[in-house]
């Protein structure tokens, strides 16, 4: 059962496999190493995150890009306290970069049960 606060959301018969993929740092960062204006790179999708996508689509799994989100979670937290969701010296995230990622794991994971259980319940 999947529980958000007293609600509970809804009960989960099966497994279901979906492909989640997180931006690299040099995406999020991409104006700090290329020595530009903060913030002034694209919200494109990757080739990866294309490649992926399509390959997803092809074999009907579920695709979650957390580029958009991540990006949000990074610029709010470097805006606020100059704070970054990697470690400085490395392409790692450090703890506020995995709750970044597990918070938007989760919205995703909630929209797709919550638009799954109104399609059912409007047949």
């Amino acid at each position: 059962m999947l529980v958000a606060g007293p609600l509970i959301v809804g009960v989960l018969p099966i497994m279901a496999a979906a492909v989640i993929l997180p931006p690299c740092k040099e995406e999020i960062y991409s104006w700090a190493r290329e020595q530009k204006a903060a913030w002034s790179g694209g919200m494109d999708q990757s080739g990866f995150a294309q490649a992926v996508a399509e390959l997803s689509r092809a074999q009907d799994i579920p695709f979650f890009d957390l580029k958009p989100q991540l990006d949000a979670a990074a610029r709010q937290s470097y805006e606020q306290t100059g704070a970054l969701l990697w470690w400085h010296d490395d392409t790692h995230m450090n703890a506020q970069g995995h709750r970044a990622i597990v918070n938007a794991v989760y919205e995703q994971l909630l929209s797709g049960l919550l638009s799954e259980h109104q399609q059912t319940t409007v047949r």
